[in-house]
């Protein structure tokens, strides 16, 4: 994997511990050799109080894709607020475990 491939984890646990599917894009191309984790951010099409317009908000640290832009059918928002990382064990661990799948790269 390296950055900006889509994935869809259909049981990703938030911080909230509540657990439920997300597109997630990778942002980074870690060196796994020297055990570098994986960064990587979610989407979300639940547009209540985000800006409508194409491209990046950086005051609210969002990112709006247009919808049938790229891989996503929606207008979807890379939300860059929460960052999250894995390492490439993890990655796999959840491939198998959860269903983690790689939808575009």
């Amino acid at each position: 994997m390296r950055k900006g491939t889509v994935l869809f984890h259909p049981r990703f646990e938030f911080t909230d511990g509540e657990i439920g599917s997300k597109y997630l894009i990778i942002l980074n191309t870690p060196d796994i050799k020297k055990s570098e984790p994986f960064l990587f951010c979610k989407t979300t099409s639940q547009s209540q109080n985000k800006p409508k317009t194409t491209g990046c908000h950086a005051e609210k640290n969002l990112y709006c894709i247009e919808e049938n832009s790229d891989f996503f059918p929606r207008r979807t928002w890379v939300q860059f607020f929460e960052i999250f990382e894995a390492s490439h064990d993890k990655f796999i661990e959840q491939h198998f475990a959860r269903g983690l799948q790689v939808r575009a790269e």
